[in-house]
């Protein structure tokens, strides 16, 4: 695979490998499904000053405190890039529609779908809860 994957993409990749649909999708997307703009951001919730995004050509940090970016470097040799304005524009929406729903997500208690609670409890042997573990 020469696409981009991260480790968000493990969970929808193995549950689309046993054919299990979920409502609540994830951040990352099934490595299974052809990427037609693939690109991976990654954003920890509020509070973080930090967003990182990287497609088939760029790496990007983004300041989610002020609303600027950082660094537009190319991948390939590692020299940094200006972006034309509608480049620019189009990374910027991208992380800000996710670090909206990333912070949406986290404030309402969104983030993880708790029909996957038990599969990930047998998975790793925990008790369920209230139970010692």
């Amino acid at each position: 695979m020469d696409e981009i994957a991260h480790q968000v993409d493990l969970p929808p990749t193995v549950l689309d490998l046993l054919g299990i649909e979920i409502a609540n999708h994830f951040v990352g997307q099934s490595l299974l499904k052809e990427r037609i703009d693939p690109y991976y951001l990654s954003y920890h919730g509020r509070g973080v000053p930090r967003a990182f995004y990287t497609d088939r050509s760029l790496l990007c940090t983004y300041l989610t405190d002020v609303g600027e970016f950082d660094l537009i470097m190319n991948r390939e040799n590692k020299l940094r890039v200006q972006l034309s304005p509608e480049e620019l524009e189009i990374i910027t929406s991208r992380i800000q529609t996710v670090t909206m729903l990333t912070d949406w997500a986290i404030l309402n208690d969104r983030v993880w779908d708790k029909r996957l609670t038990a599969f990930y409890k047998s998975l790793y042997g925990k008790k369920g809860e209230g139970e010692q573990h």
